[in-house]
C-alpha cells in the first residue's frame, strides 16, 4: 500500500512541476514579448538534448529562449541550442537556407529586412496569444489550474461559514438558549441569535430594513455580550471591523462572567432596577 501511495504522490508531484513550468513560461513570454523583433517560426529547433518541431519563439534574453512547440511550451538556455538553430533565430541567410523555413510575421527573413518597430507590438502580441490558446497542453493546464482555484475558494468559504456557525452555536448554548438546527442555516440563524440576546423574534424583520438594521445590530451586539456575562463594551468590539472576529471567538470560547454564573439580561423592554 505504501509503495503505491508513494508512486501516486510522485506522479502528482511531476505533473505539478510540469504545470508550474508551463505557467512560468507563459508569464515570461507575456511580460517579455516586447523584447522580440518578431515571432520567429522554425520547422525544427535542435538542442543538445533533442529537437523540437513546429517552433514559435516568443522571447529571447541574453541567456534563455522561450517558445512553443508541437508538444507544449518550453524555456531553455541558449547554450544548449544547436549553432544552426541559433543562426536561424538570428535570421542569417545561411541558417535560413539550412532550416528551410525561417519565417518572420509570415514571410522569409533576410539580412536586409527592416528592424523591429513599436508599431508591430499589437500584431506580435496577437500572434503570441493565438499560439498559446491553440496549444492543447496549455489549455488543459490552465483549465485544471482554474478549477483548482475555484475549488480552493469555495472550500475556504465553506470552512469559514462552518466556523462562524459553530461560534454562534457556542454563544447561544453559553447564553442559555438552545440554538437548534437553525443556527447552521443562512438568514434563519437570526432567530436563535435573537433568542440568545433576549430580543423579540419580530426583530428579524428589522434586519432587512435599511438604517434600522444597523441600530438592531448594535443593540444585538451589546445584549449578546451581556447575555454571556461580559461587559457591554465588548459589544463595541463586536461591531468594529477586525476586532469583531476576535470578540466573536472570545464570546464563543471564553468562560462566563467573574461570578462564574450566567448573567443573562432581562427580556427586552424590562425596566432596569434603580441604583442603590
Amino acid at each position: 500500500m505504501k509503495p503505491a501511495m508513494n508512486k501516486t504522490l510522485s506522479t502528482c508531484g511531476r505533473k505539478l512541476v510540469r504545470r508550474l513550468i508551463v505557467l512560468a513560461a507563459l508569464g515570461l513570454a507575456t511580460l517579455c514579448a516586447p523584447a522580440l523583433r518578431a515571432d520567429i517560426k522554425l520547422d525544427v529547433l535542435k538542442t543538445a538534448s533533442g529537437s523540437y518541431s513546429n517552433v514559435t519563439v516568443f522571447t529571447r534574453t541574453s541567456t534563455h529562449l522561450s517558445f512553443s512547440h508541437a508538444g507544449g511550451v518550453a524555456v531553455i538556455k541558449l547554450s544548449e541550442i544547436n549553432a544552426d538553430s541559433i543562426a536561424a533565430i538570428n535570421g542569417s541567410n545561411t541558417a535560413s537556407a539550412a532550416a528551410g523555413a525561417v519565417v518572420l510575421n509570415g514571410h522569409k527573413s533576410s539580412a536586409t529586412e527592416p528592424s523591429y518597430t513599436p508599431a508591430k507590438d499589437g500584431a506580435r502580441l496577437h500572434s503570441l496569444t493565438t499560439a498559446l490558446t491553440a496549444n492543447p497542453l496549455l489549455k488543459r493546464t490552465l483549465g485544471s489550474v482554474s478549477r483548482n482555484i475555484i475549488f480552493a475558494v469555495l472550500g475556504g468559504m465553506l470552512v469559514g461559514w462552518l466556523l462562524l456557525c459553530f461560534c454562534f452555536h457556542k454563544i447561544c448554548k453559553k447564553a442559555g438558549a438552545e440554538p437548534g438546527v437553525l443556527v447552521w442555516l443562512p438568514v434563519l440563524q437570526l432567530f436563535p441569535l435573537l433568542r440568545a440576546a433576549q430580543l423579540p423574534l419580530w426583530w428579524f424583520v428589522i434586519w432587512f430594513i435599511p438604517i434600522a438594521n444597523l441600530v438592531a445590530q448594535v443593540v444585538w451586539c451589546v445584549r449578546i455580550s451581556e447575555a454571556r456575562g461580559k461587559s457591554p463594551w465588548l459589544g463595541v468590539l463586536l461591531i468594529l471591523p477586525v476586532t469583531n472576529l476576535f470578540a466573536l471567538l472570545y464570546l464563543a470560547f471564553s468562560g462566563t462572567g467573574a461570578s462564574g454564573e450566567k448573567t443573562a439580561p432581562a427580556p427586552f423592554g424590562t425596566p432596569r432596577p434603580a441604583a442603590a
